[in-house]
């Protein structure tokens, strides 16, 4: 009876294979969206960048005409 009861117990090593492969597709897909969010990121820094510059830029032109003076 022992016997028997441990082969019950024996999981199938498919099983576990299974599981694994699943994880290495979500592990995958995870890693693609991780590059797209980090590129999304990086050109929305950049536009952030420049409307930040044209605003500098707008406030110095602002600026200048309130004081009446040219560079």
């Amino acid at each position: 009876m022992a016997n028997e009861n441990q082969q019950q117990q024996q999981i199938n090593p498919s099983f576990f294979y299974n599981i694994i492969g699943e994880k290495e597709v979500q592990i995958s897909a995870l890693s693609q969206q991780y590059a797209l969010a980090v590129q999304e990121n990086q050109m929305l820094q950049e536009k952030l960048n420049q409307a930040e510059e044209n605003l500098q830029k707008e406030n110095n032109k602002s600026k200048q005409h309130k004081k009446g003076g040219k560079r």
